[in-house]
């Protein structure tokens, strides 16, 4: 028989020799899953000071990808389109619905860099915002307003030139005198003169792609749609995309004071419209008519620093097993969606089951689709069936988002 000393030369000779730190960073640590990097923090030092590190955090950001979130009253979930695994977070306590009164609050979300914008809306002057970093933390860091915030508000989140995150502020169902900035270092507010001739498209549209914010807006005069963009860093408004490559329905907003809650009617029917980045520099914007024939077309513009941006057909498919989507004023949890590969997209939605009539009640299921053109690749019921149109899905808000080690601002 072999010595034991013998044994232990021969298995040393089989070992791989270590490898440098730097190559484990490079090549293995930044392209691990946003999970996996999380657990990771805690097996050594190193690595714990490693992913604090702004130099790690941004090359881990710009290589992660798209992950689909929504809330509901009772969870966090956030979809990952690649390997359909869906993970579930408790909602932050100062982010819980009280869903038992008579009326329903609302959220929005706007992601940037793996951050969350999140404003909450309970009634006419019972708002707040927030920012949170949901894989980091279960902590929401709340911005103190310069005046009461009002369910009016509107809101972008983005970052200029030095990368300072900024929340911008303005009054979307009026002609406002003012804009203001917030600035998250140095957390102060300002406010800047305007006179807007225009007004957000409802239900909001809204993106935020490389710290610049982007709406479907209309003008006040003739109702003509647009983009309307802010630069963080000129900490400016500017029109992009004159011509709207699909017609859409106008929006009379009421707002009813005395019970909190604002009503939204639209005066012609238009389907659903979704805006989306394509690529790091684009828009695209997903719609669906509500016709008999069930289809979905994909719109992207050009590069959106170009001189004249416009929209050109990408994507188009007409089937009869594809989702209909919920109507968007009577959802929260509208059509989340990206673009996956060429001509085809990633979608997270509600899919109507049966519709409400005088004599059924409405029924919708959330669902995730990949879907190519010609056909559906992937089909996945992520919840079970809920009432659809009589009561406010249990989905308070929907969006994409690319998670990160960024941190929420002191």
């Amino acid at each position: 028989m072999a010595s034991s000393s013998k044994k232990k030369r021969e298995a040393s000779s089989w070992c791989l020799p270590a490898l440098p730190s730097e190559v484990i960073e490079e090549n293995i640590l930044e392209r691990i899953p946003i999970e996996d990097v999380v657990r990771f923090r805690s097996i050594c030092k190193e690595w714990y000071e490693l992913f604090k590190e702004k130099r790690f955090i941004l090359k881990h950001l710009n290589l992660s990808k798209e992950r689909f979130i929504r809330i509901y009253h009772d969870k966090v979930e956030i979809f990952n389109p690649v390997t359909l695994d869906l993970s579930y977070l408790p909602v932050p306590s100062e982010l819980r619905i009280d869903l038992t009164g008579s009326s329903f609050p609302t959220i929005f979300m706007i992601p940037c860099d793996g951050l969350l914008l999140c404003h909450v809306i309970e009634g006419m002057y019972d708002c707040k915002i927030a920012i949170w970093n949901p894989v980091l933390s279960s902590r929401v860091k709340w911005i103190e307003p310069s005046r009461p915030y009002d369910s009016c508000d509107t809101f972008g989140f983005g970052y200029d030139s030095y990368n300072n995150y900024k929340i911008l502020r303005f009054e979307s169902f009026a002609t406002s005198k003012e804009f203001e900035i917030y600035d998250l270092k140095s957390k102060l507010w300002r406010a800047f003169p305007t006179a807007f001739d225009w007004s957000l498209f409802v239900p909001y549209q809204m993106l935020s792609m490389k710290g610049n914010m982007y709406w479907i807006a209309e003008t006040i005069s003739n109702s003509e749609f647009f983009i309307q963009s802010f630069d963080f860093s000129r900490e400016t408004f500017k029109p992009i995309c004159s011509s709207f490559p699909v017609k859409i329905g106008v929006d009379t907003v009421e707002v009813l004071p005395d019970f909190g809650e604002i009503n939204f009617v639209r005066n012609e029917p238009d389907g659903v419209v979704v805006l989306s980045g394509f690529g790091e520099d684009r828009l695209s914007l997903l719609h669906q008519h509500p016709s008999r024939e069930i289809k979905i077309e994909v719109w992207v513009t050009n590069k959106v620093t170009d001189a004249l941006v416009s929209w050109t057909k990408y994507f188009n498919v007409t089937r009869p097993d594809l989702p209909r989507f919920r109507s968007p004023l009577n959802s929260h949890g509208n059509p989340t969606y990206f673009v996956y590969k060429t001509n085809v997209i990633m979608l997270w939605c509600d899919k109507i089951l049966q519709e409400e009539d005088e004599e059924h009640v409405g029924y919708a299921c959330a669902c995730f689709y990949e879907i190519a053109e010609g056909e559906i690749r992937k089909q996945v019921e992520t919840r079970p069936p809920h009432v659809s149109d009589t009561v406010p899905s249990p989905c308070r808000c929907a969006c994409l988002y690319v998670p990160s080690l960024v941190p929420v601002p002191e």
